[in-house]
């Protein structure tokens, strides 16, 4: 953002905004907005809930630094109204969307073992021994990958069927106890697999790293994300908060969210399909250039001067250009600021005079019209929130005191909603499932054959034959 900022001289100091994070690896292939390439800044999908200026931007998409040996300390080289012009605007030739097709057949288990699969549970199971040998004392513990996978199918059921605790799905009353969960495990054994929970091993944890605990299934999905989807022309970067109440050093205060403490996470999703390749969660303000539109606050260091304290009547418009960047500023119920490098400028619109004493008035409503970048903007700004309101129904996972494990089902749900969203864009309309469909076929999968009662007979008796 400063750098884009730069282009347009002011005299206000301001804290830099230290935007995306240069990385040649994606080049050409990975916007960040509406459009192609990247300008750095972060309030991309609108202004943050707090006042903390703390996302960082994903590393690994390009940033094509603005020279600023460009711009003159007079600010000559900025346009208003008089002499604006075309913005050049190349065309998006990169391929893009799911790159493995798994067939008509494939099921829901198929897409999420894109993400998790037997290797991932195996590391689970082996981290979950490890802790409850190592830390809980229980020598004898032990589980495998059935187990385990028959524990994440429940945890997906439970925020399908919601029950007030975990021992309701248990209970003898007809009318609350469910009989799946009944016949799959007992809720003794349960309780100790949620107990015992574990991906990272503990006694290779790194005390440094705030996110140690969850670090293995972090480094797994940045990856797997996007190892099978590709993004397009349109994606949007929005937060997000994961509802904790618990003590954690980065749990966040955001007042606008139903939920208003937890940990917030950064998410990048593809403004046409909702799919969510990128995240980034976010940990403390010391820890963590073409075709783009970006709403930004205007008291930004090197935001026009003259557009600063700005005021207008609804309806009212002011431009700014730097060669590609735009700048505009448009009064609707409130001041509405944007970066564009992608819609041309528009003339600046003046509310007509007042008669009387020459002050300007609102721009009537039959004449008023919205920008065409805002316009852009609204379309393509919400494949965080559509994302995250298919996470919002079904939240997965159990009540916990630890703050890891709700981001750990966080990542479930969203791996589950990616899958949900790559198995619907390469099945036909006949073929297509319901997103409620989608979990149930695949919690179904995962538990499978998996029989708790006869498990706990077979490792009682193995534990007889050891002693």
């Amino acid at each position: 953002m400063a750098e884009a900022l730069r282009r347009f001289n002011s005299s206000e100091d301001e804290s830099d905004f230290e935007g995306f994070i240069v990385d040649e690896k994606v080049e050409g292939t990975q916007p960040i907005a509406v459009g192609t390439s990247a300008v750095s800044w972060r309030d991309i999908a609108g202004d943050s809930d707090d006042d903390e200026e703390d996302f960082h931007g994903f590393s690994d998409i390009e940033v094509q630094e603005l020279d600023s040996n460009s711009v003159s300390k007079s600010g000559s080289e900025i346009s208003s109204d008089d002499n604006l012009s075309s913005v050049s605007v190349e065309d998006f030739t990169a391929d893009f969307g799911p790159r493995h097709g798994l067939g008509l057949d494939a099921s829901p288990k198929d897409f999420f073992d894109l993400f998790f699969g037997d290797a991932f549970f195996d590391l689970i199971v082996h981290a979950t021994i490890s802790y409850a040998r190592s830390k809980c004392n229980d020598p004898n513990f032990t589980t495998d990958c059935d187990e385990m996978s028959a524990f994440f199918g429940l945890n997906i059921l439970m925020g399908i069927n919601k029950l007030p605790t975990i021992r309701s799905y248990w209970d003898s009353n007809l009318f609350l106890g469910n009989a799946g969960f009944k016949t799959t495990i007992p809720v003794r054994r349960f309780e100790i697999l949620n107990k015992y929970f574990h991906i990272s091993d503990p006694r290779q944890e790194n005390p440094t790293d705030k996110l140690t605990k969850i670090r293995p299934l972090i480094s797994k999905l940045e990856n797997a994300f996007q190892d099978v989807y590709v993004l397009g022309k349109n994606i949007s970067i929005d937060e997000g908060l994961i509802k904790f109440n618990g003590r954690l050093s980065f749990k966040q205060y955001m007042p606008k969210k139903p939920n208003k403490f937890g940990i917030k996470i950064w998410m990048l999703a593809d403004s046409e399909t909702y799919f969510v390749p990128r995240f980034q969660i976010y940990l403390g303000k010391q820890q963590n250039a073409d075709e783009n539109d970006a709403a930004l606050r205007h008291n930004r260091k090197y935001f026009p001067a003259d557009l600063k304290k700005i005021k207008l009547k609804r309806g009212e418009m002011r431009t700014r250009q730097n060669e590609n960047l735009v700048c505009l500023a448009w009064q609707d119920k409130r001041l509405v600021t944007i970066l564009s490098t992608n819609v041309d400028p528009q003339p600046e619109v003046f509310g007509p005079l007042e008669e009387r004493t020459g002050k300007r008035k609102v721009v009537p409503e039959e004449v008023r019209e919205k920008p065409a970048v805002i316009s852009l903007y609204n379309k393509y700004m919400n494949g965080v929130d559509v994302n995250d309101q298919y996470r919002s129904y079904y939240p997965v996972g159990a009540q916990s005191k630890k703050w890891w494990k709700y981001l750990a089902w966080f990542f479930v749900n969203i791996s589950i909603v990616n899958g949900f969203i790559l198995r619907n864009l390469q099945t036909d309309q006949c073929h297509r499932l319901k997103h409620l469909d989608f979990r149930l076929v695949l919690a179904r999968q995962l538990i499978s054959t998996y029989n708790g009662y006869k498990k706990m007979f077979q490792w009682v008796e193995m534990s007889r034959a050891i002693a």
